[in-house]
């Protein structure tokens, strides 16, 4: 059997720290190895402990927003998914988050099932949202493109473009993306600059919404 995977839990709260390891220990293939209350034990236990994911919540005290340990995170090891698991259904929180590139964004009022089920989708390489959320934020980006000058129809993307595009919306930095298709990160990071400027949108969130509405079938990894 496959060594559980490890996570870690980044919350100022202890009691729902011992909520969440309860619940991952319902399933053997999460184990969770280490628990932390600021941003210096997250970032000592991400060195000492290696895991694969981190629970993260949006709020740690009056002076610490969970997106800077974010960033913290991605310049220490930027494959490392890390799943928001927070209280706020705020829209300006789920956007900011996206554009960070977390893996997932949970909130903690969902049955113990949906996150352990978010948990595993973000392991698995693809972009977890809330069902709560996911409407408002269809409807944040719908709102964000109408209120700008109308464009003309999309121009039709490449193959490779869509390849790229797809992954964008199933959550995969731009890394992983690169080796999934064989080619360089900075092959990617020119794919994607002229993927947002051909489609008039401004970040990798429009791009996802567009391709879960836009794409019907999966282009495979081949040109």
């Amino acid at each position: 059997m496959k060594s559980p995977y490890k996570l870690l839990i980044v919350d100022d709260h202890p009691l729902f720290r011992r909520g969440v390891r309860q619940l991952v220990e319902l399933d053997p293939r999460l184990s969770l190895v280490a628990e932390a209350e600021t941003r210096e034990e997250a970032i000592r236990l991400i060195r000492s402990e290696e895991p694969d994911l981190v629970l993260l919540d949006l709020c740690l005290g009056p002076d610490v927003h969970g997106l800077d340990i974010l960033r913290t995170v991605r310049d220490l090891r930027p494959d490392l998914p890390v799943v928001i698991l927070t209280v706020s259904d705020a829209e300006d929180d789920l956007l900011q988050a996206l554009r960070e590139g977390v893996a997932g964004y949970l909130l903690k009022n969902q049955p113990p099932e949906d996150i352990l089920a978010g948990i595993h989708t973000a392991l698995n390489g693809r972009l977890e949202i809330s069902g709560q959320l996911r409407s408002a934020l269809s409807d944040a980006l719908t709102h964000a493109r109408t209120s700008q000058p109308p464009n003309s129809t999309p121009p039709p993307l490449s193959h490779r473009e869509m390849q790229i595009a797809y992954a964008v919306a199933e959550g995969e930095p731009n890394k992983k993306i690169a080796q999934r298709l064989g080619i360089s990160d900075q092959t990617v990071k020119v794919h994607m600059k002229r993927i947002l400027k051909r489609m008039g949108m401004r970040n990798r969130v429009e791009l996802a919404v567009w391709t879960h509405e836009n794409l019907i079938e999966h282009p495979t990894n081949t040109e």
